[in-house]
């Protein structure tokens, strides 16, 4: 039995640190999600980044894997 995978978005501020996007996509990766997309923005605040990924992932994963992150 497959997993019906959904496309979701999700925004994430952090603190602007060498290495974060790779600290990210460990998590994708792990699970094998597959990403749509990712965008990385600085803010108003000079050590604050917001990223913004477009990833698809079985429903039921939703919540726990967000927790993760």
């Amino acid at each position: 039995m497959t997993k019906h995978h959904e496309p979701f978005i999700f925004s994430i501020y952090a603190r602007d640190k060498k290495g974060l996007i790779g600290e990210l996509m460990v998590y994708f990766n792990r699970k094998n999600f597959p990403l749509k997309g990712i965008n990385v923005a600085r803010t108003d605040l000079s050590d604050l980044v917001l990223i913004t990924i477009e990833a698809c992932l079985p429903v039921p994963e939703l919540l726990p894997f967000s927790h993760r992150l």
